[in-house]
């Protein structure tokens, strides 16, 4: 017996904006994304429940709902924690066209009080060795308390093509900062790329990741990329 999910392209859905059934899916037939519905939301609103899966995958992203994402989970497979002030910069490359409206971070273990108004994801654009802020999330302090797959809207939305580079990150303040799933290679050794440092392990042309070192509250409108220094790397990955 065949049985096919309700489906339709990203505009048709994000025009009509239904509310799905409680356990309904829904399927975007040009991102790949699949959301559920639990009778309430309109389907804007609802997560998309593949992410954990299309983290997973590396290439095309964009057939899991994801437009960049550095590589698969299993090599970001310990549990990293960044330092507070820190602007953690993560070099990706596009999958596929679209806008970049949501990114996805995955905590495995809880902040303790993140000091509110001090935390943010954002997406830079490069121009040269000077990183201009395209992009940036409301203050997600609140959304570091809890564990699990986090993704947070960043205004306003970043067009990006096939093969374009932006870098994706995130700025965090807490007593106790959370952990991060992360690269478990050695850090600090990698050549640099550009004003970034080159990837190690099975993916060296996927990514290339640094941290400012500043003790940052905001994310500022430019960053000078030079001084980005070798440190952690994170998993990230950018959805429409």
């Amino acid at each position: 017996m065949l049985v096919r999910v309700r489906r339709d392209t990203a505009a048709n859905w994000a025009s009509r904006n239904p509310v799905l059934a409680l356990g309904e899916p829904g399927f975007v037939t040009d991102t790949g994304a699949l959301k559920i519905g639990d009778g309430v939301s309109t389907f804007a609103v609802l997560q998309i429940v593949n992410v954990a899966a299309n983290l997973s995958a590396r290439s095309p992203a964009i057939r899991n709902g994801l437009l960049a994402v550095p590589g698969p989970p299993e090599f970001f497979s310990s549990n990293n924690r960044p330092t507070g002030g820190e602007l953690y910069l993560t070099r990706v490359v596009c999958d596929a066209s679209g806008t970049i409206n949501k990114l996805w971070i995955r905590i495995t273990a809880a902040a303790v009080t993140p000091t509110a108004g001090q935390n943010f994801m954002f997406v830079l654009t490069e121009s040269g060795t000077t990183g201009t802020r395209a992009a940036v999330s409301a203050d997600i302090a609140a959304s570091l308390t809890s564990g699990g797959l986090l993704g947070v809207t960043v205004t306003p939305g970043v067009p990006v093509t096939a093969g374009q580079t932006v870098d994706l990150g995130f700025l965090m303040n807490a007593v106790t900062l959370p952990q991060l799933a992360g690269a478990a290679q050695g850090l600090g050794d990698q050549p640099a790329l550009g004003p970034l440092y080159q990837a190690s392990g099975p993916f060296p042309n996927r990514y290339a990741y640094g941290a400012t070192g500043a003790a940052l509250t905001a994310v500022p409108a430019t960053v000078d990329l030079t001084a980005v220094s070798p440190d952690q790397a994170f998993l990230i990955g950018a959805s429409v």
